[in-house]
């Protein structure tokens, strides 16, 4: 039998909760670190999106610097080789 979570995330066995009207209501202390949690994820996922903007924002500042703009070429992260690679050449009309 799968174990029931709260939207999949946090196991209901380790929330605290009171019942209220039929509803089930999360004590102050448990909704208070869930939100931490939930704001912390946002704030890692936030500084993954930046780091991922400036790598970005770098290899176009290379490809500037060294002119390849405009063609084919790609550029290996780990080592710093450049490869220029060929444009694909337009297909015949088997003429």
């Amino acid at each position: 039998m799968a174990q029931r979570t709260l939207e999949n995330t946090v196991p209901l066995e380790k929330v605290s909760v009171a019942v209220e009207d039929s509803e089930l209501v999360l004590s102050p202390g448990d909704l208070y670190r869930l939100r931490q949690a939930a704001l912390s994820a946002r704030r890692s996922q936030i500084r993954a999106e930046m780091a991922q903007q400036n790598l970005k924002e770098l290899i176009l500042s290379l490809e500037q610097r060294y002119r390849l703009l405009g063609q084919v070429a790609s550029l290996d992260v780990n080592t710093g080789k450049i490869t220029l690679n060929a444009p694909p050449r337009p297909k015949a009309d088997g003429i």
